[in-house]
């Protein structure tokens, strides 16, 4: 596993024992004083006392915490994802020694993105400086000026989109990782969670529960008066998937880079 990886698993984990934490919050309202007597006298009846008057007058609302809780998740996958591309990256520079030697795919798609984030550098979040710089590194590869050792990836993970199945395929794509899904889908791992033995079924239903997750993402992102929070088992589901997508992900980078001849 990489530190990638650990480190997404480290922040995810974390966000699953706040979802644990903030579920047993509604105990507070069902205390009362009868049931607290024989620690009346003590700091910790006062400390509870004082939460649960914060939390009655505050009218603290369990669904919009689990709902960011949500926005989170999916914020830290995407860039997750985008990490994973980077890494690949700088993993076939390594190997490849040489411009000319990297994927295909990988050294047209440097030149499509660097073009489109050195015309609107802000756009991308880029200082108006780092144009200089981009340009420069392009020109370099191009002229196979020595030593290889930085390509533009901060370019090729550019995306305006939300992390669907498509975005997260097109963004492997680009570096010359084809058909990552579908690899991912026939995982040991991903037909378990699935408990499936069929690859490709797996793979609709990985596209279908990433969708509803985005879909949830931006519901909660731009929510109407109808909208219908989530549970706190959904949620643990949906952090569950990432996770088990996210390390199958991480196991097929290390062999997309190994095969770069």
């Amino acid at each position: 596993m990489s530190i990638i990886y650990n480190e997404f698993v480290k922040d995810l984990e974390s966000a699953k024992s706040s979802v644990e934490f903030i579920s047993k919050w509604d105990i507070l309202q069902s205390l009362n004083n009868v049931e607290m007597e024989p620690i009346s006298s003590t700091q910790a009846y006062s400390l509870i006392l004082g939460l649960k008057t914060n939390y009655i007058a505050m009218k603290i609302d369990q669904n919009i915490i689990r709902g960011s809780l949500i926005l989170y998740c999916t914020g830290r996958f995407e860039s997750f994802i985008k990490e994973l591309v980077e890494d690949m990256c700088k993993r076939f520079v390594t190997k490849a020694g040489t411009f000319e030697r990297l994927p295909k795919n990988l050294k047209s798609n440097l030149i499509i993105h660097t073009g489109i984030v050195i015309q609107n550098p802000r756009k991308y979040g880029h200082a108006e400086n780092g144009v200089n710089t981009f340009i420069t590194t392009m020109s370099n590869n191009i002229n196979n000026v020595l030593p290889f050792d930085r390509i533009n990836t901060e370019c090729i993970t550019m995306t305006e989109a939300n992390m669907r199945p498509d975005i997260i395929s097109e963004l492997f794509s680009r570096v010359g990782a084809e058909k990552v899904l579908e690899k991912v889908s026939s995982q040991a791992t991903v037909l378990s969670h699935f408990h499936m033995t069929d690859s490709q079924q797996s793979q609709k239903e990985l596209t279908k529960k990433l969708n509803n997750l985005i879909d949830l993402r931006n519901s909660i992102a731009h929510p109407a008066p109808s909208i219908t929070w989530p549970s706190k088992e959904e949620i643990m589901d949906y952090i569950d998937f990432i996770i088990i997508i996210g390390k199958a992900l991480d196991d097929i980078t290390q062999i997309y880079v190994s095969s770069l001849p």
